[in-house]
């Protein structure tokens, strides 16, 4: 009766990309499954590369981490109060609620990738 679904994370950079992450079926998203899981096992890992050079999932993201600002969509885990607590407490900039607009793909530049 209805298509499957399949949900991925990603995070990207003019340069760089992040190790893609697929949610597994009958994954519910909850904040506690987004930090632990994706910001934890992959955001980190790709914000603390080293490399200059090399493949787009092996570069380091920004030359200092004042030049890198993390966007979100409007998911609940991603716009939950704990999600900021965690960018926070991990010294990542974000936009808060209110900067990015809601159902807005045309300037999501992740959906253009997606697109490919």
């Amino acid at each position: 009766k209805f298509s499957r679904m399949l949900m991925i994370w990603g995070a990207m950079s003019a340069t760089v990309l992040s190790e893609l992450h697929v949610v597994p079926n009958q994954t519910s998203m909850y904040a506690e499954y987004y930090h632990g899981t994706i910001l934890n096992e992959y955001l980190l890992p790709a914000l603390n590369r080293t490399a200059a050079a090399g493949p787009p999932t092996q570069r380091k993201f920004h030359h200092t981490m004042s030049e890198s600002i993390f966007t979100c969509e409007s998911a609940r885990c991603q716009k939950a109060n704990t999600t900021d607590q965690w960018l926070e407490s991990h010294q990542i900039k974000f936009w808060g609620k209110g900067i990015w607009p809601a159902n807005s793909p045309d300037i999501n530049p992740i959906e253009n990738l997606w697109a490919i």
